[in-house]
């Protein structure tokens, strides 16, 4: 399925603990071939740990940051 751009599967057998490598092949009218791989991906189904996202490294929690090349978030 594709939406805004970017494909979704459903309905796979993923398994938990797993790496698995998501692999593009294309091909275009002319034959010419491309593949590309990811790194990589593990399968974790526990979910998320809520919790508060602070800005800066210092124990104020920042509103904004002056800094535009990094974000620094802990």
């Amino acid at each position: 399925m594709k939406f805004n751009g970017l494909l979704f599967f459903s309905g796979l057998d993923l398994e938990r603990g797993v790496q698995y490598i998501f692999i593009v092949r294309a091909v275009n009218y002319a034959g010419l071939k491309v593949e590309a791989s990811s790194d990589g991906f593990t399968v974790d189904f526990t979910p998320p740990v809520i919790s508060k996202a602070w800005i800066g490294t210092d124990s104020d929690n920042f509103l904004y940051q002056s800094d535009s090349t990094k974000m620094i978030v802990r």
